[in-house]
C-alpha cells in the first residue's frame, strides 16, 4: 500500500493514499479534520493550542473515556476500552507526552492522545476500522509519523497527495479544496503566496502551451499587472516557465480606490510546470512590493509534486468547511 503525507494547520501524519480529506473546521489555534476512504470515516483529528498549564494526557484520556462510557450506557451498547495499547515502540514521539488507547463498539477505534512539550498543543487522533477489521498496524504508522508544529522553520501542508512545506511565518488566508483544483493562499507581512494544483493536465494543455494556459487561467489576477514576461525552464525535473509581471503603471489606474491602488503596487512572480507523473499543472505565485523578491523559487524546492501514483485529481467534490 502506498502512503501520502497529510498536513493542515501544523498537524501532519502519513495516511494510505486513498484516505483523503472530507471535512475541516477551525484554524491554527483550535480545529479538527476528517479523512475518509470514500465509504467510511478513517481518521478524525482535533487539536488545541494551550496557554499556561494544561491537564496531563492521562487526565485527558480519563475524561474522554468517561464521556464515551456514559454515551454507550445511555444507548444501551457494550463498550470495551483498552488503555496504554502498545502500537509504538518506547521513545516514539520524543517531544510529546502521549497515550494510545482503543475502544470497541460496532468496530474498533484506535486513539492517540498527546500533549507537545515543544509547542504546547494538545490533541487526539482517531483511526477507525470497518466492522471486525483490525487496522492496528495502520494506526501505528499514522501515529508514529505525527508532527504538530513546524520542522526546520517550515510547516507541512498536504491534501489529496499534494505536499508543500511553507515557511512558518506564513498564515493561511484562504483555500479552495476541489479535487480538480487545490488552491492555498498564504500571507506574511506584505507578501502573498498562492500554491495551486490543477488536474487533468492532458486536457488543459491540449493544443496550448503552459504560457497560454497560464494567461487564460489567471486572466482575472493578471488584470492588476502589466503584461507578464515568460522564461522557459524546468522545475523538479518537469518542463515549466518562470513568470514575471510588474504592477500596472500609475497612469493606468487613476480611478482605482486607494486600497486597490496599494494592492496593485506589487510585483508578481510565478513558477509553473506540468507534472506528467500525476497529470497535473502546478502554479506557485507570489506578490510582493520588492521587485527582486525571489521567494517563489525557494517555495518550489519544498514541493513534492508526486509522492507516488496516488489519488488522481479531476473532479469537483468540494470539501466541507465551517472555519
Amino acid at each position: 500500500m502506498k502512503w501520502n503525507l497529510f498536513g493542515w494547520q501544523g498537524l501532519s501524519f502519513p495516511v494510505p493514499e486513498d484516505w483523503n480529506l472530507s471535512k475541516i473546521t477551525g484554524d491554527a489555534r483550535s480545529g479538527s479534520v476528517r479523512l475518509d476512504d470514500g465509504e467510511i470515516v478513517r481518521v478524525e483529528a482535533e487539536w488545541r493550542d494551550t496557554e499556561g498549564r494544561a491537564p496531563g494526557v492521562t487526565a485527558l484520556v480519563d475524561r474522554y473515556v468517561e464521556g464515551l462510557t456514559k454515551k454507550a450506557a445511555k444507548a444501551g451498547r457494550r463498550l470495551e476500552v483498552r488503555r496504554r495499547v502498545r502500537l509504538l515502540p518506547e521513545g516514539s514521539l520524543p517531544d510529546k507526552e502521549w497515550e494510545i488507547f482503543s475502544w470497541r463498539a460496532e468496530g474498533r477505534v484506535y486513539n492517540l492522545a498527546w500533549r507537545c512539550r515543544t509547542c504546547g498543543r494538545i490533541g487526539l487522533v482517531r483511526v477507525f476500522a470497518r466492522g471486525s477489521e483490525d487496522i492496528g498496524r495502520y494506526a501505528g504508522q499514522v501515529f508514529g509519523g505525527l508532527e504538530d508544529h513546524p520542522v526546520d522553520g517550515r510547516q507541512l501542508w498536504g491534501v489529496y497527495g499534494m505536499v508543500v512545506r511553507v515557511s512558518e511565518g506564513f498564515r493561511l488566508e484562504e483555500h479552495n479544496l476541489r479535487t480538480g483544483h487545490i488552491r492555498l493562499v498564504f500571507r506574511e507581512g506584505n507578501r502573498e503566496l498562492a500554491v495551486e494544483r490543477v488536474g487533468l493536465a492532458d486536457i488543459m494543455l491540449r493544443g496550448r502551451t503552459l504560457k497560454e494556459w497560464f494567461l487564460g487561467f489567471f486572466d482575472k489576477v493578471l488584470r492588476d499587472f502589466e503584461a507578464p514576461s515568460f522564461e522557459g525552464t524546468s522545475f523538479l525535473g518537469h518542463p515549466g516557465v518562470r513568470v514575471f509581471a510588474p504592477p500596472k503603471k500609475l497612469w493606468k489606474r487613476p480611478l482605482f480606490p486607494t486600497l486597490n491602488r496599494v494592492r496593485r503596487s506589487r510585483f508578481l512572480r510565478g513558477c509553473v510546470w506540468h507534472c506528467a507523473d500525476m497529470n497535473t499543472i502546478w502554479a506557485i505565485t507570489t506578490t510582493s512590493r520588492d521587485q527582486e523578491d525571489l521567494f517563489v523559487e525557494e517555495v518550489v524546492q519544498n514541493v513534492s509534486c508526486h509522492q507516488g501514483q496516488a489519488h488522481q485529481p479531476g473532479g469537483d467534490a468540494q470539501v466541507p468547511s465551517d472555519s
